[in-house]
């Protein structure tokens, strides 16, 4: 191995061992904080804080929980992971008792994410009824059918477990795991297999839609929730915002106006100023429209004006600004 292959190597190693750190850390503090918050929740004491920054802490107890609940699934650990699952439920259930709404879509993910720890672990009763849940939260959930499909089929209900993967089939038509479910039910009920026809692909499908298609399976768990932490900036944020207004809105009247007729002052002047710099001084006529605020020059008197600007033998463009008079 060359010494420029070597240190790449020992590169790739140290970055690698950093993000395991950075990962192992973050898992670290979350798990830090689901403890804290499992212990003020089972406790009376009262929230230091609003409603709203209440709510944010309940449902990020609930996201903490639901991530967690995702790692130790990936690390095998079925029931730690149900655990985990089946405490953000309760949790969430709570919260409704607390006037506060943990999302369906939230709540549809952990029953399915949950799902898949009772058909790992074969409790296929447990999966039929979590998969009541998430099909009323969702009906068309391809992973909750699928699941449901399985646990009835291990249970010998063929016909039923059919009609499920066969809606399950028309989401995900091309899953390997739905395919061979379907087939192996097909093949109990005495139905024709056949193979599923594929479509030409339009030339400007993107790759990265085909990769996540792909890469999307009915054995999967759901993905971890986001955080929402920029949702408190983003509140942090307008209440700067709004704080600055009422510091606009709380200055006198009087003040305002001594403004505006500062200005007007300061614009109001007896001569008319020309384009190349010259001031024209002249006299209000006696014949003007009455334009309100002011009178302005018009006719012989603005030609007068005009005739009188220095240098006539100059091809100067002159702007005659008239502005108010007193």
């Amino acid at each position: 191995m060359s010494a420029f292959l070597f240190e790449e190597v020992c590169i790739r190693n140290v970055d690698v061992q950093d993000n395991m750190s950075n990962v192992s850390e973050e898992r670290s503090t979350r798990q830090q904080d689901i403890k804290k918050g499992l212990q003020f929740i089972e406790s009376t004491l009262p929230y230091p804080g609003t409603q709203e920054q209440y709510e944010l802490f309940i449902r990020e107890l609930v996201r903490n929980l639901f991530n967690e609940g995702n790692d130790v699934y990936r690390e095998g650990d079925w029931r730690g992971s149900l655990n985990h699952y089946s405490e953000a439920i309760n949790i969430a259930d709570y919260a409704n008792s607390e006037e506060i709404h943990v999302s369906d879509d939230i709540l549809e993910k952990l029953h399915v994410n949950r799902i898949a720890c009772f058909s790992n672990m074969g409790l296929h009763e447990k999966v039929l009824e979590d998969c009541e849940i998430a099909l009323r939260l969702n009906e068309n959930n391809f992973r909750a059918l699928y699941r449901k499909a399985k646990a009835l089929n291990e249970l010998g209900r063929y016909k039923t477990a059919y009609d499920a993967v066969a809606k399950c089939s028309l989401a995900v038509p091309q899953d390997e795991s739905v395919i061979k479910l379907t087939q192996e039910l097909a093949q109990k009920l005495g139905l024709k297999i056949r193979k599923a026809y594929v479509r030409a692909k339009p030339p400007s499908s993107s790759v990265s839609s085909d990769i996540s298609t792909q890469n999307s399976s009915v054995e999967d768990i759901e993905l971890d929730l986001s955080d929402q932490k920029q949702d408190t900036v983003s509140s942090a944020s307008s209440s700067a915002f709004v704080s600055e207004l009422s510091k606009v809105a709380s200055v006198p009247i009087s003040s305002l106006s001594s403004v505006m007729s500062l200005q007007v002052e300061k614009a109001s002047l007896p001569s008319a100023t020309l384009a190349n710099g010259g001031n024209v001084s002249f006299s209000m006529p006696e014949a003007c429209l009455d334009c309100g605020d002011g009178d302005i020059i018009i006719g012989e008197e603005l030609d007068e004006l005009l005739d009188s600007v220095p240098d006539p033998d100059e091809s100067i463009m002159v702007k005659l600004c008239l502005l108010s008079f007193e």
